[in-house]
């Protein structure tokens, strides 16, 4: 690399020195009497700027790279994020035009939100619809909706998203072994679609321990293929995410998949449960884990006021593990019923998704098999659904625990004995009706079975 600068200098490729040593000494006697601007676009690392950094003071280097550098003598690292909104449609303008733009303003913001402030995104964008004049701005934003389309639609002639993050995920195979893990670390933290993630979560996603995933984490993060908001937190970019989403799904097989989703559930799961019983909520907790699970690590709360903290911070990324699980079919009806019993509604689950994890529960447990739809799988349904305000379909599923029945010695089936405080899941007091005096229960309780009314009804 010096050679060919002491060649763009003038110096006669006769006289430039064999030895690397001895060209950077002759690169930096060249440049000691000029004052210089050097751009230096897309270095790999220190190592590779190191060498061509001027000895006297009349220069200025300029380097641009996809990974952050530092180390090198008296730099200044300025990090760029996206682009504003602001910025972001500007640029777009001077592709499309002003008016075309204005004339479609939620179109206009769809795109923009596609585009997440990439200005390669945004490029591309303004030049599919420079090159279709007879296109709407409605007919791109259209396109670009879908997640898993986003990358295909965002590349025209020789700009590609898909190609530049390409580039940074193929340049961890350079790395050796650690290059492969950081890249299945990628992978598995494209299966995450929550605003984010913190340390401990995240290393359970890995199949980690949490300094071997905060090591892989921070160095992604050094590679501007993970964003970084707060100190242990972790999230990725948008279009990194459906890149990393799009590869995970092709490279990894779907049994791995769901196992890291397992974990993350039950790393939750485990979670949740530590809230509600710091929050001395004993009687209403479940017994969320089976016989064959063990507690992972978790945060431990001090008191109530810290473990309602937790979940409040923690609600948009419990909505998306809930959500996660299911598509998966892992945890998820055991985890909605925990928030429930927590003082945290999650989104309700589809019926038809309380019964697919009813059956994916007796395909794994084919000892249960004879009981579905009763005893303790249609309590948790029917607590969730309550907690949901779902009350008709938790009727149903209340009625069904009613009914449940045990063999006798004699084989003979007999009820089982109703157990108020175990079946009857009260709403947070803050949603709950006041008293009327009478026996007959309110809104916020699921009906008890016949003759066997809870005192608390």
């Amino acid at each position: 690399m010096t050679g060919a600068f002491l060649a763009a200098l003038g110096v006669d490729a006769a006289v430039i020195p064999q030895d690397p040593g001895a060209r950077e000494a002759a690169y930096r006697s060249a440049l000691s009497d000029l004052r210089m601007l050097i751009v230096l676009d897309d270095a790999k690392d220190a190592a590779q700027v190191r060498p061509l950094i001027p000895g006297s003071g009349g220069c200025a280097v300029l380097v641009t790279s996809r990974s952050r550098i530092a180390g090198l003598p008296g730099n200044q690292l300025i990090h760029l994020d996206g682009l504003g909104d602001t910025d972001a449609r500007t640029l777009l303008e001077h592709s499309v035009g002003a008016d075309r733009l204005a004339a479609e303003p939620a179109a206009t913001a769809g795109i923009l939100s596609a585009c997440a402030g990439l200005p390669l995104a945004l490029a591309v964008a303004g030049a599919r619809l420079a090159s279709r004049p007879q296109w709407r701005v409605q007919d791109l934003a259209d396109r670009l909706r879908p997640a898993h389309r986003r990358l295909r639609e965002l590349a025209y002639g020789d700009l590609a998203v898909r190609a530049a993050i390409d580039l940074s995920y193929t340049a961890l195979d350079d790395q050796g072994p650690q290059g492969v893990r950081l890249a299945r670390s990628l992978l598995l933290l494209g299966l995450w679609t929550g605003p984010d993630l913190a340390l401990e979560p995240a290393a359970a996603l890995l199949g980690v321990d949490e300094a071997e995933a905060e090591q892989a984490l921070e160095r992604l993060v050094d590679l501007n293929l993970v964003e970084s908001p707060v100190a242990l937190r972790y999230r990725l970019h948008d279009l990194v995410h459906a890149y990393a989403l799009e590869q995970a799904v092709q490279s990894i097989p779907e049994t791995e998949r769901a196992a890291a989703v397992g974990r993350l559930a039950t790393w939750y799961l485990c979670a949740v449960d530590r809230a509600n019983g710091a929050a001395e909520r004993k009687r209403r907790r479940l017994a969320l884990l089976e016989r064959d699970e063990e507690p992972v690590p978790g945060p431990v709360f001090a008191d109530a006021a810290e473990s309602f903290s937790w979940l409040g911070a923690e609600r948009l990324n419990l909505m998306a593990v809930i959500r996660l699980a299911a598509d998966h079919r892992q945890f998820a009806l055991r985890l909605a019923t925990a928030l429930a019993v927590g003082g945290v509604p999650p989104q309700p689950l589809a019926p038809c998704r309380l019964e697919r994890a009813l059956r994916d529960r007796d395909r794994e447990h084919p000892q249960l098999r004879r009981r579905r739809g009763r005893g303790p799988d249609a309590l948790v349904a029917a607590n969730h659904l309550q907690a949901t305000d779902c009350y008709d379909q938790a009727l149903v599923y209340r009625r069904r625990c009613s009914t449940s029945t045990a063999g006798s010695a004699t084989g003979r089936r007999r009820p089982t004995r109703w157990s108020p405080s175990a079946s009857c899941t009260w709403v947070p007091s803050a949603t709950r009706k006041p008293s009327t005096g009478s026996r007959r229960p309110s809104r916020s309780c699921a009906p008890c079975p016949p003759r066997s009314r809870s005192p608390r009804c």
